[in-house]
């Protein structure tokens, strides 16, 4: 039984190692070129509310999208990658050291609590993965009104969590049964 759980262990951190890994993939293809350098834009322009307030509009479309599970992956990607960009800009690092932070992360929060988001997804559906985002994109439009000295730590975990959220919920889409419109 333990080896069980360990070699499933495994496999999703494969999954979750490839799903980034892919992220990172879509950053540098040229066919998004003009989409990054529109978010870098927006960022130096707006900082953080700028994908503060990308990821509400994204909520809204995941939550309204049809049964099409190609768009809900495909917003679901974009605000992964945006993550993923604004943490590297706001850290002033390159968004592969954040993957590989990242990983370890999942890695570890995998040892300790298993594949808990899979198992409660496997139960509940896509309304667990949408509240789990919706919880984190509150939570920086939340802090986002705070001082500065309360808000830089506890804004750059929101931003890690959603993105962890994101690559999880990709996870899912990928390996889940088809959507229903009931499911949300």
């Amino acid at each position: 039984m333990v080896e069980q759980n360990n070699n499933e262990c495994c496999e999703y951190a494969n999954k979750y190692i490839f799903e980034i890994r892919h992220l990172a993939d879509m950053i540098e293809c040229k066919d998004n070129a003009a989409f990054v350098s529109s978010l870098r834009e927006d960022f130096g322009k707006l900082g953080l509310f700028s994908s503060a307030a990308n990821f509400l509009r994204l909520m809204y479309e995941i939550r309204a999208s049809s049964e099409d599970e190609e768009t809900l992956r495909n917003h679901i990607s974009v605000m992964a990658m945006e993550t993923l960009l604004t943490l590297s800009w706001y850290i002033v690092s390159d968004y592969n050291d954040i993957i590989r932070s990242q990983i370890e992360l999942f890695k570890t929060k995998n040892k300790r609590y298993g594949n808990a988001f899979s198992e409660c997804f496997s139960k509940d559906g896509y309304p667990y993965a949408f509240g789990h985002l919706q919880e984190k994109i509150n939570r920086i439009c939340s802090l986002l009104t705070l001082n500065e000295d309360a808000k830089e730590e506890p804004i750059l975990d929101s931003y890690k969590d959603l993105l962890g959220y994101c690559i999880l919920t990709l996870i899912e889409i990928n390996t889940s049964v088809p959507l229903k419109r009931d499911d949300y």
